[in-house]
C-alpha cells in the first residue's frame, strides 16, 4: 500500500509540475552536500563530502536522471581508524625501510 501511495504522489507531482523528480535522497551521517539544499529535480547533481576524520566510500556526485531515479546510491562516510593507519605505517617502515613502499601488489 505504501508503495502505491509513493507512486501516486510522484505521478501527481509530475502532472502538477510538468516534470519528473527523484525520490528523497538521504544524507549520510557525517556528510555534507553541495548545494546544501536541493529539490530532487531531474538534471540536478548533488556533491557529497565527508566531515574531517571521515573517508567517503561511493560516488561523490549523484544526479537525478530523466527516469526519476538517482544515478547511484548515496555514499557512506566512515571514520578513519588512526590506530590501524599507524599500525600499517609501522609495518611498512619495518618491512620496507620506508613509510610508503614504491612497489605495487
Amino acid at each position: 500500500m505504501a508503495g502505491k501511495i509513493v507512486l501516486y504522489a510522484k505521478l501527481m507531482i509530475t502532472i502538477l509540475l510538468g516534470h519528473e523528480i527523484c525520490s528523497h535522497l538521504p544524507i549520510p551521517k557525517n556528510a555534507a552536500t553541495h548545494p546544501t539544499s536541493f529539490s530532487n529535480n531531474v538534471g540536478e547533481t548533488i556533491q557529497f563530502s565527508c566531515d574531517d576524520g571521515y573517508q567517503l566510500y561511493g560516488s561523490a556526485n549523484i544526479s537525478c536522471l530523466d527516469n526519476g531515479k538517482w544515478s547511484d546510491d548515496p555514499p557512506v562516510c566512515a571514520g578513519i581508524n588512526l590506530e590501524a593507519a599507524l599500525c600499517l605505517l609501522r609495518i611498512n617502515l619495518f618491512h620496507y625501510g620506508q613509510l610508503f613502499p614504491t612497489h605495487t601488489f
